[in-house]
């Protein structure tokens, strides 16, 4: 665990200094492990700049889902079909297919 929270704490710091953030959260199944979080935290203390706290997030495991669903809700009515494909057509930096989408999570699903 230590190792890992390591290498979560160099990349995390790598990011610090190209972005400066005040903060970094971590979300989803690393989040929700305190001692990993400990080693990131030890790991900015020892290499970042400046001061920074890594905090969990308040999404626990549920982070990435979340993401997901508002990306999802986000790019809805960005996709067009060609003429004569079957294909979507990217209209944005971030289109989608949304069908896949709709068929698991229902039609007028909201993220909470």
């Amino acid at each position: 665990m230590a190792k890992a929270g390591r290498a979560l704490g160099e990349a995390a710091t790598a990011i610090a200094e190209v972005i400066d953030p005040d903060v970094i959260v971590m979300g989803g199944p690393v989040g929700v492990h305190p001692l990993l979080v400990e080693q990131v935290q030890r790991t900015l203390d020892d290499l970042a700049a400046a001061s920074m706290p890594a905090l969990t997030s308040e999404l626990g495991d549920r982070g990435p889902l979340e993401g997901a669903l508002h990306l999802a809700s986000a790019t809805r009515g960005s996709i067009s079909s060609r003429p004569g494909s079957r294909r979507p057509h990217r209209q944005g930096p971030l289109a989608m297919d949304e069908r896949p989408f709709a068929r698991v999570a229902g039609e007028g699903f909201e993220p909470s």
